[in-house]
């Protein structure tokens, strides 16, 4: 008997083709599409070039391109690790403590994360990022991000009065929200952050006094780095309105339930806290 034959329709056809090739050159239409003068251009140039084949057009393209594109990536880390070399040094001069850790360097209360491969920093408060990465071409660039940083903070800074109200009434929204009891109940920070970022917002003097907009969304930097002053004010607290933090499991702390503490100092190591409890 004979073999019936598959029957395709020119749609179907088109379509298929139309996909294997865009999964073909799949690495050229990325590059094509971006922009070419975005900071991460290069760098995803690199990326999107080892993808390529080593024959044929695509080939040639790789072998013409990859090599310049690699040259100046090279050099970008050469410059960044100069300047980041002077700004630490200056820092150092400046009497600020300054510490190594495994994605940068903590200094003073900041953390300056760093990407050498790439050239770009940013600054942030317990690992939440106060500034965005830029690719940096001196030193005096790395000052003036690290000034727009403290910036941030110190217009986030909630008066002592204030912020005990604050903490205390967000951990017993958070409390009453959730379990519907008060007495002793441990609940996850990051609900409790939820609840205390909400009373930031809802005071317009605060958000315009801190640089937001009344429809932006607070940052959780803005909570840890009050919660870190709150926690330093100590037995200036009421007995009766002071919270306490509780470190949580390895599979609680893998999931994304715990956040970073112990930011003001740099001397201090960063411990992740999953829960709020009270004080006793």
């Amino acid at each position: 008997m004979e073999q019936q034959k598959t029957m395709i329709d020119g749609k179907t056809l088109g379509k298929e083709m139309q996909k294997e090739l865009k999964q073909m050159f799949k690495p050229l239409f990325s590059l094509a599409e971006s922009k070419a003068t975005d900071a991460d251009f290069l760098v995803t140039a690199a990326k999107q070039l080892k993808l390529l084949p080593d024959e044929g057009m695509m080939g040639q393209f790789k072998a013409k391109y990859f090599p310049l594109v690699q040259q100046v990536l090279d050099e970008q880390v050469k410059e960044y690790k100069k300047h980041e070399t002077a700004y630490l040094r200056s820092t150092k001069e400046k009497g600020t403590n300054i510490r190594e850790v495994s994605n940068g360097w903590r200094v003073g209360p900041l953390l300056l994360e760093t990407k050498p491969g790439e050239g770009k920093i940013r600054f942030c408060y317990n690992r939440e990022p106060l500034t965005p990465f830029v690719t940096v071409a001196a030193s005096k660039e790395i000052e003036e991000l690290e000034s727009q940083a403290f910036f941030l903070l110190e217009n986030a800074s909630i008066d002592q009065e204030k912020l005990t109200f604050w903490m205390w009434t967000a951990y017993k929204k958070a409390v009453v929200g959730i379990y519907e009891q008060m007495e002793g109940q441990a609940i996850l920070i990051r609900d409790f952050a939820e609840e205390f970022l909400d009373l930031c917002a809802k005071d317009k003097e605060f958000i315009k006094s801190a640089g937001f907009g009344v429809n932006d969304k607070l940052p959780l930097w803005l909570f840890l780095y009050n919660l870190d002053r709150y926690r330093l004010m100590g037995n200036m607290v009421p007995a009766q309105q002071r919270i306490g933090l509780q470190t949580g499991s390895q599979q609680e702390v893998s999931k994304g339930l715990g956040v970073t503490v112990n930011g003001l100092h740099s001397e201090e190591e960063y411990k992740t806290m999953c829960y709020a409890i009270p004080y006793k």
